[in-house]
């Protein structure tokens, strides 16, 4: 569990810091900039439930799909979690 939570925090940090870290992505973003604030929503798509996530910077604003779930409770959850986690820094 501790890892889990201490994953979170990092994942979160990271997109806080501005900095991409999930495999695919390129580091697109200026890392030196540090992000105003993170807000994240649900949208429903294919009969999943998608958790986003909007980091708001000075300049701009860059949004990142996160994870999905198979139920809408669970999908606000990790939402609610995540969005607390990242607006700590």
């Amino acid at each position: 569990m501790n890892y889990m939570i201490t994953s979170l925090q990092t994942f979160c940090h990271c997109f806080a810091e501005g900095e991409r870290q999930i495999a695919g992505n390129p580091p697109a973003m200026k890392t030196a900039e540090r992000a105003i604030s993170a807000h994240t929503y649900v949208t429903h798509h294919r009969g999943r439930w998608t958790v986003r996530m909007a980091v708001v910077f000075p300049d701009e604003i860059t949004q990142h799909e996160l994870l999905d779930y198979h139920c809408e409770q669970r999908a606000r959850f990790a939402a609610d979690v995540i969005e607390r986690a990242a607006n700590r820094w």
